[in-house]
């Protein structure tokens, strides 16, 4: 069930046109990364009118070892860092094109490493920022 949701929601990733989809999205975050929080905004606007029985949101809170009510802005964040980041390629995005019966599970796999590893990033830059700020001597 889940690798077909991934298929699912990520066959849309690999179209083209302007129509907010999660595709629109991922390539506005490639090309203009600039507009990391809105595209952010965007993903999770895509992800909420998507619907079916798969409870994204708790997969994805599961995956990331966030509470539930953080698993779809979680998912966003990451994936909108992995395309910036250059750790999902358009080539890996356009994969989901293709049939899984075709394409086999690999694409799915490379998405969600790419998915983990950014939100490992994202996670740890939040983390040094406390930090930064204390060991601060401005002033003295």
């Amino acid at each position: 069930m889940t690798a077909a949701f991934l298929a699912v929601l990520l066959a849309g990733c690999a179209s083209g046109g302007h129509s907010g989809n999660l595709a629109d999205v991922l390539n506005d975050a490639r090309a203009h990364p600039e507009n990391r929080l809105a595209d952010e905004v965007a993903c999770e606007r895509s992800m909420n009118a998507r619907t079916g029985d798969f409870a994204y949101k708790a997969f994805f809170a599961g995956l990331l070892s966030v509470p539930e009510a953080e698993g779809g802005r979680a998912f966003c964040s990451a994936i909108i860092e992995a395309v910036i980041a250059g750790d999902l390629s358009q080539a890996e995005q356009d994969a989901f094109r293709t049939p899984s019966e075709v394409r086999g599970r690999a694409p799915v796999g490379t998405l969600l490493r790419a998915v983990i590893v950014a939100h490992e990033r994202l996670y740890g830059q939040q983390a040094q920022k406390p930090s930064q700020a204390q060991s601060c001597s401005c002033g003295e």
